[in-house]
Parts: C-alpha cells; sequence; structure tokens
C-alpha cells in the first residue's frame, strides 16, 4: 500500500492536507481552478459543533451537478441559485417559461398547501421609488398577485394617483380641486369637481407615473467591480428624476375614512368647499346641505379627531 505523500496527501499534527505541504485545518484541500473558473479551494472542518467550508480571499464557493455551476455563495455573501445571473443581488434564476414555478415555500405535513409560491414572469412595472417589497406581472394577463385569503392592510382610505395642475403643496387632508382637463388645483374657481388628499392610503392605484417605462430608464444596479461611490452617485441622479416626477403627482382618497382639514363639524354633518377669500379652497361642516352643496361634498363626518377636525366617509363630490 502506497504512503499517502506519495498520492499527494500531507499530515501536519492531526491536520491532513491534500495539494497542500503544510495543512492548517483538519481537511485542508487546495486545487488548481475548477470548472467554475474561482479558482483554488480551501476545505475547512475545524470545530466540533461548526463544519466549515471555505475558500481562499475574494474567491467564490459555488456547487457544480452535471458539469455545470448550479448555486455559488460570492465572496461578496451573495447566493446565486440557478443559471445565467449577472447583478449582485441575491437570486433565484430559472430558464423556464412564464407561469411556471420558480420558488414553492411549503409546510410538509399531509393535507398541507403551499404557503407562497413564486412564479416567473415577463414583465415588470412597479414604480421605481423603494419599497419593502417589488412584484413583477404577467404580461398575458397583468397579473401580480393571486390570494386564496384577504389581503390587510393597516391604512384606512384607498387612493389613486392624480396629476396636478399646480406646483404647490398639497397637505394630507385637505380639499383639493379638480379642473376641467381632470388635473389637481387649488384653486376654487378652476375646480369643477372637489376630492380630499388620502393621509394614510391601504391600496394606491394609478401608481405608474415612476415606473421605469414612464422615467425612460431603469433603476441603476450595482455591477462587478464598481465602487460603493460610484454606485451611490448613478443612485443619486436616479432619485432626483424620480423626485421631479413625484411632485407632478399626489394621492388622492377615493373612498374609505379619512381625516379632513375642517373644524367646528359634528358627527352627521356634511363637508362642503368653499372659496376663501384668497381664491383658494376651504371647508365648512353643513348639518343639512342642499341638494347643490350634497353634490360637492367631499364626505360625511363620522367621528370628531382629538385635534378638533372631522374624520370623514370619503364622498366624490
Amino acid at each position: 500500500m502506497a504512503d499517502i505523500t506519495s498520492v499527494g496527501i500531507q499530515q501536519n499534527g492531526t491536520n491532513v492536507g491534500i495539494g497542500t505541504l503544510s495543512p492548517t485545518e483538519k481537511l485542508d484541500v487546495i486545487g488548481g481552478a475548477v470548472a467554475a473558473g474561482n479558482g483554488t479551494i480551501r476545505t475547512g472542518i475545524t470545530y466540533s459543533t461548526l463544519g466549515l467550508i471555505g475558500t481562499f480571499t475574494n474567491h467564490h464557493l459555488g456547487l457544480i451537478t452535471n458539469g455545470t455551476e448550479k448555486m455559488r455563495i460570492t465572496s461578496g455573501s451573495l447566493v446565486y441559485i440557478g443559471e445565467g445571473y449577472s447583478n449582485p443581488n441575491h437570486r433565484i434564476n430559472l430558464l423556464v417559461s412564464q407561469g411556471s414555478n420558480v420558488l414553492v415555500v411549503s409546510a410538509y405535513s399531509a393535507g398541507a398547501a403551499d404557503t407562497a409560491v413564486f412564479c416567473s414572469v415577463d414583465g415588470a412595472g412597479a414604480n421605481a421609488a423603494v419599497a419593502a417589497l417589488k412584484i413583477g406581472n404577467n404580461t398575458t394577463n397583468t397579473r401580480s398577485i393571486n390570494a386564496g385569503g384577504s389581503i390587510n392592510a393597516s391604512g384606512a382610505d384607498y387612493a389613486e394617483y392624480m396629476t396636478k395642475a399646480i406646483e404647490a403643496n398639497i397637505a394630507k387632508g385637505d380639499i383639493v380641486g379638480v379642473d376641467e382637463n381632470g388635473l389637481l388645483t387649488n384653486i376654487f374657481e378652476d375646480s369643477k369637481s372637489f376630492v380630499v388628499k388620502s393621509t394614510n392610503p391601504s391600496y394606491v392605484g394609478g401608481d405608474t407615473w415612476g415606473t421605469e417605462e414612464a422615467l425612460g430608464e431603469k433603476r441603476p444596479q450595482k455591477i462587478t467591480d464598481q465602487t460603493d461611490e460610484e454606485f451611490a452617485t448613478l443612485t443619486d441622479i436616479f432619485e432626483a428624476k424620480l423626485e421631479i416626477e413625484r411632485a407632478k403627482v399626489d394621492r388622492i382618497a377615493f373612498s374609505g375614512q379619512v381625516p379632513c382639514n375642517v373644524t367646528g363639524a359634528t358627527v352627521g354633518d356634511y363637508i362642503v368647499p368653499i372659496e376663501l377669500e384668497n381664491g383658494k379652497i376651504g371647508g365648512q361642516a353643513v348639518t343639512n346641505p342642499t341638494f347643490e352643496q350634497y353634490q360637492i361634498s367631499v364626505g360625511k363626518v363620522w367621528k370628531i379627531m382629538a385635534d378638533g377636525r372631522a374624520w370623514i366617509a370619503v364622498k366624490i363630490g
């Protein structure tokens, strides 16, 4: 039987090495470049309670099946699963058709249903503004989410984005006019209808003002070898362009409950828009409105808030 050193195996105390004369781990394997092209690999099992597989500095760790890399942990702590990845994010990439399952989260027990299923889609379309979660859409039916149960949200009103005819800021709870072009205005004389700005929406529609398609460019993605400073500069430029577009729209309550910046009301009153001395829009509480007043009213008072403002059930005037 050949000595272990004759086949490239070396011993250093209790450490055993392959491809190294001085193994520093319990099992230390150092070889040449592998199929994934990521250089030498070191494997170490050093603790009785923790098994470790590691690489040299700045080298990735990959798993290969059937001669092709299928999983990688990068030196920058990112995890890639599948093939074809390029952007530096944690990624699961599967070459499957739209609608096919990409990731299934399930509790393994008899009769258990899948908790969540993530499917391949061809469409993006989500607003480019920062958010906790962005979901693409199936381009065949434009669906993003199918829910088997209720969708619970903490907000109290349903809102939609509308384009402004003015540059002035609109405060939450303000009464706003809608002009003949369907644009938001704070001038009473220009208003054909009246609405209230949303304060705490549960859902927001019409959120197309800041999509990458509307902006004509994609949000920057950090690429390999790009410095943090370079990426931050590109992101700041993109955010500035996004802010310019955001200032052109505002969220208007279309249903539900919302605070309204009118005081002196009692429960059961209607909030009716009025023209202020400066030509801007205010509101008054009316107990028995005329038909014309009811037509342009923005809601009925359900309660009085602690600060004296009216809390209304939204009515589009």
